[in-house]
């Protein structure tokens, strides 16, 4: 992220100054912090849960198929119906994300400017005109948070009720192959569930 931030400044001090006149300073320190620190935590997060899942993954698949293939087919098939879902909310929130990024960058860049013209606002009684001003950034700001975090927020349980029709496929799926002795035991589905 060090990096990232330092290609970043040296790049802003090569761009022309008509740049300035177009972007507001606050939206330039916002992807100067905020948003190298977000790809600082993804990237600190995501790869060691990206490279623990998929050797969880490995080895949860491996001791499945050991226990009963037939049912790893029956709890594999139901995996792109989680990965449908996830990628519809995905897409859904991008829209919502990147709008809190750019009002998040409105938001710095009139607190900034505020702030650094101060004595102008006192001179000119605009006290009253800026707070108004900047409560309806701010609240533009949190109407799209809420709508980036409450549609991201649908990831977790839906991903349950997915988990749990599985579950409840297995257990059933399970419980005929143990009555009809079909080569599994009630060992073999239980130790099957927690596999899953």
């Amino acid at each position: 992220s060090a990096d990232i931030r330092r290609d970043l400044f040296s790049n802003i001090q090569k761009l022309q100054l008509s740049y300035f006149d177009t972007h507001a300073s606050g939206d330039l320190m916002s992807r100067l912090t905020n948003d190298v620190d977000n790809v600082n935590m993804m990237l600190a997060q995501g790869i060691v849960q990206l490279f623990s899942g998929i050797v969880m993954i490995a080895g949860m698949l491996i001791a499945m198929l050991t226990l009963s293939p037939l049912l790893t087919l029956v709890a594999i098939a139901t995996t792109p119906l989680m990965f449908i879902a996830s990628n519809l909310i995905v897409k859904a929130t991008q829209g919502y994300f990147k709008e809190t990024q750019k009002e998040l960058g409105a938001l710095n860049g009139f607190i900034e400017e505020m702030i650094s013209g101060q004595k102008t606002v006192t001179l000119f009684s605009r006290e009253k005109g800026i707070i108004e001003d900047f409560d309806s950034i701010n609240r533009r700001y949190v109407r799209s948070s809420i709508k980036a975090q409450g549609y991201s927020g649908i990831m977790g349980p839906l991903n349950n009720v997915i988990n749990n029709l599985t579950y409840l496929i297995i257990v059933a799926t399970g419980g005929i192959f143990v009555i009809k002795g079909m080569g599994i035991t009630v060992g073999i589905a239980f130790s099957f569930i927690l596999y899953m």
